[in-house]
């Protein structure tokens, strides 16, 4: 756009991921946040429950595939649940204060700058939930209030810069301009949504309608027991037990009352987040899933006589969980995934390519080859760096060489390569 490379992601992860980068940790930043969450849970749950409670949620976190493969990628979640544990610890205290409630505003409003829709279910049901049981009051509701603006506004700004308007994301400008305009938005109609066929069997129907709110309800819900705690069917048994035989009370309806609002929110937009992941776009049901789960463990082991068998039990459902589906996930499930391999990833690193220009045939295994050369290409195609292109023929072969005349040209074929003349 105007001559220049813009991102379309919200900015609140990548200024904290350029700090990774910087220091040459990008790989640590969500792994560490990962662990901070782990503490933060343990806090939030031990305020609002008891130690007991606290121990089995970080327990089911820790051991969660959903959120370890989150922990082990670049995507922006893992900062999503930081902020929002980090605001729910600070709102439980004994008695928030304009310190805690400015800082759990300022947290939610850096959220809103990472992933806004979640941001914004967040500091409403917050916001909420603090009126309701009584610990904002008219001050605190304000300070609180006022954090969310401080750091939130500054996603306004950074719309305003990069697309002319505060109300316009980057992403929403982009896919304007790729699709249509309005595709990208919230609700219902045949003109919301990527064009008919563009996605397959991720997005089958025109529009946004009953039918994809259905189907996406029923993506998440399936990816929710699958991948929440690994059992590959039955993630959910324990809030099942609970919701069925348990004692249920404020804390209990507050938490369905959000994994209700986040279900009821994400149906107004037209994806459902797709199959990888987990129920990645319902991942701030993590902190109430964790709660009910642990719940329902404790509703299980009360009404147990052999308190110790429970427990074995689910330390072993635990065990298998990491022992067979995290390894399945890592290892098998997306081995040569849609025919992507490393073999010419290891010949740029060998530095087979010096600075040539290498055509990849893109036809080939329905353009396997290309999509596993494509992601080595720097954004600015330096002049230090292969660029990967695909071969369109000898019209593009000319192309090419009036383009870079001092570049050699190769073809990838698969195993290595050959010069092309």
């Amino acid at each position: 756009k105007d001559g220049g490379w813009r991102a379309v992601t919200n900015p609140g992860w990548p200024a904290l991921l350029s700090v990774g980068v910087r220091f040459g940790l990008t790989n640590w930043i969500n792994p560490l946040l990962a662990a901070a969450c782990v503490l933060l849970l343990h806090s939030f749950m031990r305020r609002i429950g008891d130690t007991s409670t606290a121990n089995v949620a970080v327990v089911l976190l820790a051991s969660s595939p959903w959120f370890l493969f989150l922990a082990a990628s670049l995507m922006t979640h893992i900062l999503t649940l930081f902020l929002l544990l980090g605001a729910l610890s600070l709102m439980v205290r004994q008695e928030p204060r304009h310190t805690t409630t400015l800082l759990a505003g300022l947290l939610l409003g850096w959220l809103f700058t990472v992933r806004p829709l979640d941001g914004l279910l967040a500091g409403i049901s917050i916001f909420t939930a603090g009126l309701w049981t009584g610990r904002l009051k008219l001050t605190t509701a304000l300070t609180f209030c006022f954090g969310c603006l401080m750091t939130g506004g500054l996603l306004l700004w950074f719309n305003h810069t990069l697309t002319g308007t505060i109300a316009t994301t980057p992403v929403n400008d982009y896919i304007d301009r790729l699709w249509y305009p309005g595709a990208n938005r919230l609700g219902f109609g045949a003109d919301v949504g990527n064009p008919t066929g563009g996605w397959g069997l991720l997005d089958p129907y025109e529009g946004h309608g009953w039918r994809d709110v259905l189907l996406n309800l029923n993506q998440n819900a399936y990816n929710l027991n699958f991948e929440f705690l690994g059992c590959g069917a039955g993630s959910l048994c324990l809030l099942v037990v609970h919701w069925a035989f348990g004692q249920w009370d404020r804390r209990d309806r507050l938490a369905a009352g959000a994994l209700a609002a986040t279900a009821i929110l994400y149906s107004t937009y037209w994806f459902s987040g797709g199959p990888d992941f987990g129920a990645r776009y319902w991942f701030p049901m993590l902190p109430p899933l964790l709660w009910l789960s642990a719940r329902g463990f404790a509703t299980i082991r009360d009404r147990t006589i052999n308190r110790e068998r429970i427990r074995v039990a689910v330390m072993v459902s635990i065990i298998a969980t990491l022992c067979l589906f995290v390894p399945w996930r890592c290892l098998t499930k997306y081995h040569d995934y849609r025919g992507v391999t490393t073999d010419i990833r290891h010949a740029y690193e060998e530095g087979q390519f010096a600075h040539a220009i290498v055509l990849i045939d893109d036809t080939e295994l329905s353009g396997a080859l290309y999509r596993s050369a494509f992601f080595l290409n720097a954004p600015t195609l330096p002049d230090s760096r292969p660029v990967f292109a695909r071969d369109r023929g000898p019209a593009s072969h000319a192309r090419l060489r009036a383009a870079y005349p001092d570049r050699e040209l190769l073809r990838w074929t698969g195993s290595g390569c050959e010069p092309v003349h």
